[in-house]
């Protein structure tokens, strides 16, 4: 388990430290919000009292869809952010988040809430019911002959809702940066979206309807990772390399390569030959980090 998890199975839910011990988690996937109305958050003020209990009624509608969640599975532990980590102890925030790629990677399941905004407004949208599906025989055609296919059944449906609100890559979440490595990382996620359910693992992306669908940000070219990551958005531009450490402790225990300030030095001259394809032309950027100018970052 991860140094803290949200415990929520019996009618209580508390912070939890693990202690080192072992158990099955669920990943929350999520997008904090405007600052007018920020999460939930663990401090160093409330840490004691989270330990205790973290009334229900206090706790965002996301949060409470994802505990819903995890309990429907027979999951006993959840992992969110703003609660696991103390938001205002800077030292344990670096370190957990550099831990936050084995946390995504070694969930039992990342609950993506990919349509919405905030932390208050839920992820379990109210739904229409599946439109009716027609079955429609199937045949085999060699030559002249024509005979219809034993034991093959095909279904056709009428899709209501449009790609916005049934694809992740349409979500607000898309947009977010840490979602980068929590998507790449994760060994199982589902996706809620406001028309559908989707299951995406390293085998197979599908609908809950049964159809199959392009697997959703699961390139691990860094290259393609870079391109996806510097279109997405963050709040601090601090978090920069921050966002992506995680992934980058995982893909360096793979392929035992050196890497500094985002590139890795076994792909250097290729990684060094990047541009900027959108922003304002000339715009002087403030750069807090005082990164070297050949990084992308």
């Amino acid at each position: 388990l991860p140094s803290r998890v949200i415990h929520v199975s019996g009618n209580k839910v508390r912070l939890l430290p693990s202690g080192g011990q072992r158990g099955r988690y669920a990943a929350l996937s999520h997008c904090w919000g405007s600052s007018g109305r920020p999460p939930l958050k663990t401090t160093r003020a409330n840490l004691h009292n989270h330990l205790q209990d973290i009334p229900w009624t206090s706790i965002p509608k996301t949060f409470q869809d994802a505990v819903t969640v995890a309990r429907s599975i027979g999951l006993a532990y959840v992992w969110i952010d703003s609660l696991c980590i103390v938001q205002d102890d800077h030292q344990d925030w670096l370190e957990e988040s550099e831990r936050m790629g084995s946390i995504y990677e070694q969930a039992e399941l990342t609950i993506a809430a990919s349509h919405t905004p905030g932390c208050w407004e839920g992820f379990l949208f109210p739904r229409h019911p599946l439109p009716p599906s027609v079955e429609i025989p199937s045949f085999f055609s060699h030559g002249s002959d024509v005979s219809e296919a034993p034991g093959i059944r095909v279904f056709a449906t009428v899709r209501r809702d449009t790609a916005t609100n049934t694809f992740p890559e349409f979500g607000v979440l898309n947009s977010r940066a840490w979602a980068t490595q929590e998507w790449l990382l994760s060994r199982r996620i589902v996706f809620f979206t406001k028309g559908t359910i989707i299951w995406s693992c390293k085998a197979i992306t599908q609908r809950e309807t049964g159809e199959r669908c392009y697997s959703v940000s699961r390139n691990t070219r860094w290259k393609n990772i870079i391109e996806q990551y510097s279109d997405r958005q963050l709040t601090y531009a601090t978090d920069r390399l921050i966002a992506l450490e995680g992934l980058r402790m995982e893909l360096g225990k793979k392929i035992a390569c050196e890497y500094a300030f985002g590139v890795w030095k076994e792909s250097l001259p290729n990684q060094l030959l990047w541009q900027v394809t959108k922003g304002i032309e000339g715009a002087v950027i403030p750069d807090p980090l005082k990164l070297p100018t050949w990084t992308w970052a």
